[in-house]
């Protein structure tokens, strides 16, 4: 049966689900949902941007699979031998997973596999499946639920400006953007009535790639020199989450906060407008740098939402700039009329970079 399958395609199919999941049962194992997980870390393996570097994970999970191939042909054989036996082949699910029990209940003379041995395997795919879901989820690939449905990436799941303690191969990217902000000209309009004081720099790339961290490494150097030079680039460094779905006046009042020196809670105003207002006020004559985290080219929302987010900050300071991280460069093109945005994609770290991150996160747990 699995010889006809690939790994991938094995582990999807609801009988061979099925026929793992009671053999943990009939096994005394606490352990009916460690399939779906299985097929969960592998799509996520599947679809990573970094799928090319874990093939190696990749293939110890595929050769999991595979010794359990002597698992299944067994089960298999025996319970079609067992229907046959009966004089037809039977329809009813029932009577198979029942065929099914008998098998992993029976004694070693009858089903020609050592028990012993059927365990030992079945606890090896089981170690197998945690392991690779301690290093997906340490390497923060994954979020892997309970349930029917994988997630690559919780997109609702907010982030802060506060970058990770070890961070691997960004440095170049991050200083290539450093220069990018701190550049006068190409980046900013000219100097009309018209133009706007801030352009846009967009980091895009897939789910996961590091796009918010490296923007929070540039966040963390701009907040720094703020600090420690009174006469800093920019005068304000803000951050802000944007997800799929915003609300533009929660947008704003996270604005208000960030923008607040010291800082305070956004107070309650009477209506989105007046709210408007007072951020342009903290804002005015202000080289401010803006971070705007995942941001999302939503069709169901339409492309007026965006645009509302940057009506405030028209009153800050020439050579002000705005952060973008998204998934494609298209939300870029809805940042409104006016709005100059350079689009920058993220790299893959190099091999020397990956390698160190898979083994910190994989080995060095708890060694800093």
């Amino acid at each position: 049966m699995g010889r006809i399958c690939s790994a991938l395609g094995w582990v999807a199919s609801p009988i061979i689900s099925k026929i793992l999941t009671k053999g943990f049962d009939y096994l005394g194992y606490d352990t009916a949902k460690k399939i779906l997980v299985l097929e969960r870390v592998m799509q996520v393996v599947e679809t990573s941007p970094y799928r090319p570097r874990l093939e190696k994970l990749f293939k110890e999970l595929k050769s999991a699979f595979y010794e359990a191939e002597e698992i299944l042909d067994a089960v298999e054989y025996h319970c079609l031998e067992r229907q046959t036996q009966d004089g037809k082949l039977q329809s009813s699910m029932d009577k198979f997973w029942s065929s099914v029990a008998k098998f992993f209940s029976l004694k070693n003379e009858e089903s020609g596999m050592s028990k012993k041995k059927l365990i030992e395997s079945l606890k090896k795919i089981e170690d197998n499946i945690n392991e690779a879901h301690q290093i997906l989820d340490k390497l923060n690939l994954s979020s892997i639920n309970d349930g029917n449905r994988r997630h690559v990436m919780d997109v609702n799941r907010p982030t802060t400006a506060v970058s990770p303690q070890k961070v691997f191969g960004r440095d170049n990217d991050r200083d290539k953007i450093i220069v990018m902000l701190h550049e006068n000209e190409g980046g900013v309009q000219p100097s009309t009535s018209n133009s706007l004081c801030f352009s846009v720099i967009g980091i895009h790339g897939v789910g996961g790639s590091g796009k918010s961290t490296l923007a929070q490494l540039v966040y963390a150097h701009e907040e720094k020199d703020k600090k420690d030079n009174k006469e800093g680039h920019f005068d304000l460094v803000m951050w802000v989450h944007v997800s799929q779905s915003f609300s533009v006046g929660d947008i704003f009042k996270e604005l208000y906060e960030a923008a607040s020196e010291p800082k305070v809670a956004c107070p309650q105003f009477h209506n989105l407008n007046t709210l408007e207002k007072e951020l342009e006020r903290k804002l005015d004559g202000k080289r401010f740098l803006l971070v705007l985290d995942d941001v999302w080219c939503n069709k169901d929302v339409g492309n007026e939402e965006l645009p509302k987010l940057l009506s405030p900050l028209k009153k800050g300071k020439r050579g002000s700039k705005i952060l973008v991280t998204t998934r494609s460069k298209f939300p870029l093109s809805d940042l409104g009329p006016g709005v100059r945005h350079t689009a920058m994609p993220i790299n893959e770290v190099n091999d020397t970079a990956f390698f160190e991150l898979f083994m910190h996160y994989a080995l060095e747990e708890g060694q800093d």
